[in-house]
């Protein structure tokens, strides 16, 4: 059986005009109102034209790239490089601003670039192979790099990576993304006591219209 009366006001919370659609969703719930009115909330976030969560995310954002010599040629040393920088290693200088002198690293052996706000790792299809965290990387094939890797481009020579501001970038962009889910869950929350306010209000103006046909009909009956 259909309660109006619970029908008019899931209508007016959710702001759905298709009664049949509306006595679908609340029935599938028994006709529990709190129970409907959040599932279809729920459901409805996804569709906020004024926040769309996905499009406002922010772009990574590019950090200088630190590359510790752990062992080999440079050993103890840190170079650092600043986003748009290209890094080539090979074992000659010419077409390799770090050149590696080492009988097992290739004349071109690696390229290290940044790329939409990341640092990407090549190998230059090298005799030998680059390493990354224990694994080989294909060759030519473009391979993210994170805070803390490890790249080993020889038996002797191995290079750890450092990403400045990694942590703290990580840390902005979740702010970021909690304060946009925030601002839509308040924009939800505003519509619904808007809604709730205005169904309040209609049905007390229907309570007081009920009172005076009562009163009105005992006049009559007197």
């Amino acid at each position: 059986m259909v309660d109006v009366n619970k029908l008019v006001y899931f209508q007016a919370i959710t702001g759905l005009k298709d009664s049949d659609l509306c006595v679908e969703i609340v029935n599938a719930c028994g006709w529990d109102l709190e129970l409907a009115i959040s599932s279809f909330t729920l459901k409805s976030i996804s569709k906020l034209k004024n926040f769309s969560l996905i499009s406002s995310l922010p772009k990574m954002e590019p950090s200088a790239l630190k590359l510790v010599m752990v062992q080999g040629q440079w050993k103890g040393e840190t170079l650092e490089f600043v986003p748009g920088s290209k890094v080539r290693t090979g074992s000659v200088v010419q077409g390799n601003n770090l050149p590696i002198k080492d009988s097992d690293i290739s004349s071109k052996h690696l390229s290290i670039e940044s790329e939409s706000g990341k640092w990407v790792l090549r190998d230059l299809d090298s005799s030998n192979g680059t390493v990354l965290n224990g694994s080989n990387i294909p060759p030519s094939a473009p391979v993210d790099l994170t805070d803390s890797d490890e790249i080993k481009i020889s038996k002797y020579t191995s290079v750890k990576v450092r990403i400045a501001g990694y942590e703290e970038s990580q840390l902005r962009r979740n702010a970021r993304r909690m304060a946009t889910a925030a601002e839509a869950t308040a924009v939800l929350v505003s519509e619904s006591r808007g809604r709730r306010c205005r169904v309040a209000k209609e049905c007390e103006e229907i309570t007081e219209v009920e009172r005076v046909n009562v009163e009105e009909i005992e006049v009559v009956g007197k």
